[in-house]
């Protein structure tokens, strides 16, 4: 590939161009144009990915543009939130302990609507997966240890639930309605608490393919790098 000419160049389906191929080349050092996007010289017909071109990739452009994709995956932190990519692997630590002997791997939902997730992880976790079988899936690695954690803290909303209920025919039986609220809204708080605990991780802020989650602990968070808008 000779430094002259000029060339088109397709971006997000838009077509750019023309630029010199001195350009071009800036371009794809800056990483504005990558291997995969496709460029055509003036007059061309044919549409080609740029890695295709001879002499405007070497080995170290591909090997440093191959490391960039995968640090632009994630997974990174932001305060108490873990902000994963569609694509994101996590790391082999457990989320809810940080130990490194891993026991499963739990797929997590996280698209969708944020109580309903909650609300059927809880209920009817076996239907949901059936009825709502698309979207975004993160594999969360659990230890034995974050596997009892899980349980513990779901069936501690399972009481509160449990307390709503006991709570409430006792209002009945009195004829009370505060009480009976009281038991409602017991209720309501222990089924969300146990669909939160039972799904481990529970998103509270969806963007373009990227999704902030709640419910890691602090140690498996220490370990990531510091999210920045890309």
């Amino acid at each position: 590939m000779s430094d002259e000419g000029e060339w088109h160049y397709k971006k997000a389906g838009k077509i750019f161009g023309p630029v010199p191929t001195v350009q071009l080349r800036e371009f794809v050092a800056a990483h504005k144009i990558k291997s995969k996007d496709l460029v055509r010289p003036v007059g061309g017909e044919d549409w080609v990915p740029a890695g295709e071109i001879a002499n405007l990739f070497n080995e170290d452009l591909l090997k440093e543009e191959a490391e960039r994709a995968e640090r632009m995956k994630g997974p990174w932190r932001s305060g108490k939130d873990l902000i994963v990519h569609s694509s994101s692997r996590l790391p082999q630590r457990c989320v809810l302990t940080n130990s490194p002997e891993i026991d499963t791997f739990v797929a997590v939902r996280m698209d969708g609507s944020r109580l309903m997730t909650l609300i059927m992880a809880a209920l009817v976790s076996v239907w949901f997966a059936m009825l709502e079988d698309k979207g975004a899936i993160l594999h969360v690695p659990l230890s034995v240890e974050g596997k009892k954690v899980r349980l513990r803290r779901t069936m501690a909303g399972v009481g509160i639930v449990l307390a709503g209920i006991g709570v409430g025919v006792l209002g009945l039986a009195l004829k009370v309605l505060p009480v009976i609220v009281i038991g409602i809204a017991l209720s309501v708080v222990g089924v969300l608490w146990a669909g939160a605990q039972h799904n481990i991780l529970w998103t509270v802020k969806k963007g373009e393919q990227v999704y902030w989650l709640r419910g890691c602990c602090p140690e498996f968070l220490d370990g990531l790098p510091e999210y920045r808008k890309r």
